[in-house]
């Protein structure tokens, strides 16, 4: 997603064109925290408008008007006061989250032919909307293919037990998310959670990298970058 943003900018295409051309195009796109960073989850709470979903939402009592209509009878009626509260209290929830912000995070793509490396410093999010970033280096690596039957990893992989005979490690974590073709996969997180002290014996919640051992059930195909294995 982070890539068909930056292609389409990059190369003046509509979103459905980018998708496209990337998913065709990405072999395999990975992202890790380096072995030094450690994560601080901080809670807070948002605020979200729903204007676009919940505005036209069908009316659940009968007769009712979806509150869109609602907002532009009151915008037509010049009632400003009426539409200011329909905006920031009916289209609006909250939600009570924790987020993640790390100083650093490395990103890996491995394409099928030559990208502009221009493109890359248009991408502003790794993740979901409210996962902003700043691209601060890319660089264009050579990448071997080697069929193996074990390797170590800190790369997230999608585990799926037709090919994967184990894995082990001292920390991990397995979560749903997409892959490179917009499927809902269980990926298999390098990361381990755990309590740290810090000054004047001040404890919190952490999250830090770590290494993973991964055992196939026959010879597999899997990726070299800079002397790390993705699959």
């Amino acid at each position: 997603g982070s890539l068909a943003y930056s292609y389409a900018i990059y190369n003046n295409v509509n979103s459905e064109q980018a998708t496209k051309l990337m998913q065709d195009e990405i072999v395999l796109a990975r992202t890790r925290l380096p072995s030094e960073v450690v994560v601080i989850p901080s809670p807070v709470m948002l605020w979200r408008f729903r204007v676009l979903d919940r505005g036209y939402e069908k009316p659940k009592k009968k007769g009712g008007k979806a509150l869109m209509n609602e907002l532009f009878e009151y915008l037509s009626a010049k009632n400003y006061d009426k539409a200011k509260e329909l905006i920031e209290v009916r289209l609006k929830d909250a939600l009570y989250r924790e987020y993640m912000f790390t100083p650093v995070i490395e990103a890996v793509w491995i394409a099928r032919s030559d990208l502009p490396l221009e493109m890359f410093y248009l991408i502003n999010r790794i993740g979901d909307t409210e996962s902003l970033c700043s691209v601060i280096s890319v660089e264009k690596v050579s990448c071997q293919v080697e069929t193996l039957e074990e390797i170590e990893t800190t790369y997230p992989f999608v585990y799926d037990a037709k090919y994967i005979d184990k894995f082990a490690g001292d920390y991990y974590t397995i979560i749903k998310m997409n892959n490179e073709r917009g499927e809902l996969k269980s990926f298999v997180m390098p990361i381990g959670r755990g309590i740290r002290e810090f000054r004047k014996g001040k404890k919190c919640v952490v999250f830090y990298p770590s290494r993973l051992y991964v055992k196939f059930k026959k010879p597999t195909s899997v990726y070299k970058v800079n002397n790390e294995y993705l699959f």
